[in-house]
């Protein structure tokens, strides 16, 4: 028998998520590379752990006479929240039924979505973030 409550079920799918794009009109690709690894070590450094960053690049080469633009996009592999539920079975059904192979199903405002919420906010203890 399921049980009904007054609680509602988050679900969290673990998937690359896009925190941060940086467009550059300049030949050198080392610069939008330098861009994207400062804007890292401001924003994220010590709030993350470094198996969680990455930086795509793409090069797109515009009209005749025009510098190529390139573009990094850094991206977070994190907890990224797909919707609540009354049932806590029904969310995982959700996910499964959308074949998503790492998700978290948590209670809403309840410790264990607090701290799925505030990865990428708080700083995390030294022996996690070792670069």
């Amino acid at each position: 028998m399921i049980k009904e409550t007054a609680d509602l079920y988050r679900l969290y799918v673990r998937e690359w998520v896009t925190v941060h794009t940086i467009v550059d009109e300049t030949p050198d690709v080392h610069e939008v590379l330098e861009a994207s690894r400062q804007w890292i070590q401001q924003n994220l450094h010590g709030r993350v752990r470094p198996d969680d960053v990455r930086t795509d690049l793409f090069c797109e080469d515009n009209a005749e006479g025009s510098a190529p633009r390139r573009t990094a996009t850094i991206k977070l592999l994190k907890e990224n929240f797909k919707g609540e539920f009354r049932l806590s079975n029904s969310a995982t059904r959700y996910a499964e039924d959308n074949g998503f192979e790492e998700y978290t199903v948590a209670v809403r405002n309840s410790r264990a979505d607090h701290e799925i919420r505030s990865y990428g906010v708080k700083m995390l203890p030294a022996d996690q973030v070792q670069l």
